[in-house]
């Protein structure tokens, strides 16, 4: 019986693989549509699961998601592409091709009315809301023991634990005085001068002043096929500054992660968080997070696509859950 049990799974996953293989085949072939298979393995999936379909970002945010991942909204090149518009233009910037990719990370229009900002600084909002707790905690918390952990020996006989275990070694954890800034649009912050004096401005700076190391994370929301270069653009743009950091006798880490405009979360995000010692568990939990209010926010520059008018100071965008008010406890 277990021999006919391992051999109908065996059989099971070949031809789940040979059907995986067919439709990954037929994908590669379409033009348009197989736009997804140059940021598939540099980034999350969507989270489909029924909990997330049916809870947290509604109808309307999943059908743009899955729409937008194969390229069949209804933009103004797609519908001239139907047949169905004589117009490809974009009506706002007037650019002649005015794509999905024009749309939700090109347009000079929507570049001037900040509405790129909005979504960038509501994935800022979102990681705020997810370090500063993280770092109150680590920095509450005692330094690990330099001293050798001893070895434990077990017998023939006796169960050995399981090689998953919490990973307890991050950047945070030599020190415990750790400083973070953020630099949103509207409260722009000083790149801190017990460093280096610098115009820079990364997106998130973390410091300890006990260790002299500083970590710098730059955030981009491009469109997901061009993740790579915006990590490549990112590296080289704070070479200069990295060099100044160490000239000043302190450490830098650069540390660069992409939230992709339609709602895909690059792999560089969950290791960035692991390397800030969060657990697996909330570091994935944390990518959800920014990868729907990503798409949330990408949803609502498209909703705006043929408008002009835009509150260039309307509210950011972060998970409901952080909205909520902390529970009271009764004397």
């Amino acid at each position: 019986l277990d021999n006919n049990a391992e051999q109908r799974k065996r059989c099971g996953g070949a031809v789940r693989l040979l059907a995986t293989e067919k439709h990954m085949a037929h994908a590669a072939g379409l033009g348009m549509q197989s736009v997804w298979m140059h940021w598939a393995e540099h980034s999350n999936a969507f989270d489909l699961s029924w909990r997330n379909l049916m809870w947290r970002p509604g109808p309307r945010i999943i059908s743009f998601v899955l729409n937008a991942t194969i390229n069949s909204l209804p933009t103004p090149d797609m519908l001239r592409l139907m047949g169905l518009s004589e117009v490809r233009k974009c009506s706002m910037c007037g650019a002649p091709q005015c794509t999905l990719f024009h749309i939700l990370v090109n347009c000079t229009k929507a570049l001037t009315d900040k509405r790129y900002t909005w979504r960038h600084d509501s994935v800022l909002a979102t990681m705020l809301q997810i370090l500063v707790p993280n770092l109150i905690r680590h920095n509450a918390s005692e330094l690990p023991s330099s001293k050798p952990s001893r070895i434990a020996f077990a017998s023939a006989t006796s169960k050995i634990p399981g090689s998953r275990t919490r990973r307890d070694k991050s950047l945070l954890s030599v020190a415990n005085d750790w400083q973070l800034l953020i630099d949103f649009d509207c409260r722009r912050m000083l790149f801190p001068p017990i460093i280096v004096a610098t115009n820079e401005r990364p997106d998130v700076v973390l410091w300890s002043t006990s260790t002299k190391t500083v970590i710098l994370g730059e955030l981009t929301c491009p469109a997901e096929e061009n993740f790579m270069k915006a990590h490549v653009r990112k590296v080289d743009r704070y070479a200069t500054l990295c060099e100044q950091i160490r000239d000043a006798g302190w450490t830098p880490v650069l540390r660069t992660f992409e939230a992709g405009a339609r709602g895909f979360v690059g792999h560089r995000f969950h290791k960035f968080f692991r390397d800030l010692g969060l657990s697996s568990r909330e570091a994935r939990t944390a990518c959800k997070d920014i990868s729907s209010v990503t798409a949330r926010c990408s949803y609502g520059i498209w909703l705006k696509r043929k408008s002009s008018d835009w509150n260039a100071s309307r509210e950011l965008v972060v998970p409901n859950h952080f909205l909520q008010p902390a529970p009271t406890t009764t004397p």
